[in-house]
């Protein structure tokens, strides 16, 4: 008995989960970073409120900032959300409100221990997202 109210209580959650969905909640893109890249579940994503939420699955520290400029060098302006200092391991999240278009996902971080200094970005560690 205990086993068949725990099916039906989990099958009502998933569909209030569901139904939450529908209902204009914000959508979730999640973002594994690694040294180095930047790897999301999807690079096609609804107009609308969106969490990324940001993974890291190497071994330094990263960052993920969600843009609307692409390149190294970014005004702070261009910067629609971002997550900082992810720890190895460590996951954090951010929602933004996306408009149609093109964005670019990266880590930005200087890496000032290196010998020499460089930038993740330089690395590669960027891709691009479209909202539709």
């Amino acid at each position: 008995m205990r086993g068949m109210l725990a099916i039906v209580a989990g099958t009502g959650l998933g569909l209030i989960a569901c139904s939450a969905l529908g209902a204009g909640s914000a959508q979730t893109v999640e973002v594994g970073l690694n040294e180095y890249g930047v790897a999301p579940a999807t690079t096609i994503i609804k107009a609308g409120k969106v969490t990324f939420t940001a993974r890291n699955d190497g071994n330094e520290d990263h960052e993920l900032e969600i843009s609307n400029r692409a390149g190294r060098d970014i005004p702070d302006e261009a910067i629609l959300g971002e997550a900082e200092d992810i720890g190895p391991g460590e996951t954090k999240a951010f929602t933004v409100d996306l408009k149609p278009g093109t964005y670019e996902l990266a880590c930005r971080l200087q890496d000032t221990k290196a010998n020499p200094p460089f930038n993740h970005y330089d690395r590669s560690m960027y891709t691009t997202v479209t909202v539709q």
